[in-house]
């Protein structure tokens, strides 16, 4: 700040302030992921009730919408057709799936693809598909730890978004699965859930989200 305040020129000025903006959102993205990991590991059991994973994945995609068209990522949802209902905690799941997107649309370049879908056969299945900078075959366990960060990029990141991942799932009883995106570059994360409603009860839903591109 006091190196921006030295400045005469207007761009340097500009310049500085801008870093400091920057600086300050990584701040405050990391102490954001400090306590959705604290409240992600807390002892106290949180309340669970019945939570429709086609409705609320449909609201955290719908909340990354600018984020996507910024970065000029071509970003769609896909529901199921099929009643997609967990037990679980609606709150933590927010942050899971939230810390999902959020980590696919930092490490896609402009003009690649984010996809979101909800699919529902014995278990209910939440995928993240990116075409970004993939997951090297030695980094899909290191990645789940602590401040990890993947290396050959310039992506701003706290390390934090995958631990949150991981632990929110654990307290769900579902499992967090990542391997290469089986159609291009670049990476699928999945989470799989244990039904609430058996394959018997299923019903059909509202149509997928369009693409945002």
């Amino acid at each position: 700040l006091e190196y921006a305040l030295r400045q005469t020129d207007p761009a340097e000025v500009q310049a500085s302030l801008e870093r400091i903006r920057a600086g300050v959102e990584r701040a405050s993205h990391a102490i954001s992921q400090l306590l959705s990991l604290a409240r992600s590991q807390s002892e106290t059991a949180p309340k669970f009730e019945p939570v429709d994973l086609n409705a609320l994945v449909r609201e955290v995609t719908q909340a990354f919408v600018a984020q996507a068209l910024e970065r000029r990522i071509d970003f769609g949802f896909e529901e199921s057709a099929l009643m997609a209902r967990v037990d679980g905690n609606p709150l933590l799941l927010r942050e899971l799936f939230s810390n999902l997107v959020d980590n696919a649309l930092r490490y896609t370049p402009p003009g690649g693809r984010v996809t979101v879908r909800v699919r529902v056969r014995e278990f209910v299945v939440v995928e993240v598909e990116d075409n970004g900078i993939g997951i090297d075959e030695r980094e899909q366990e290191l990645i789940f730890e602590r401040f990890y960060r993947v290396g050959g990029t310039e992506a701003a990141g706290s390390g934090l978004g995958l631990p949150i991942v991981r632990s929110i799932a654990a307290q769900h009883g579902a499992a967090v699965q990542v391997k290469p995106n089986p159609l291009e570059r670049g990476s699928l994360f999945s989470v799989v859930f244990p039904r609430l409603d058996p394959p018997s009860a299923a019903q059909y839903t509202s149509p997928a989200l369009p693409r945002a591109a």
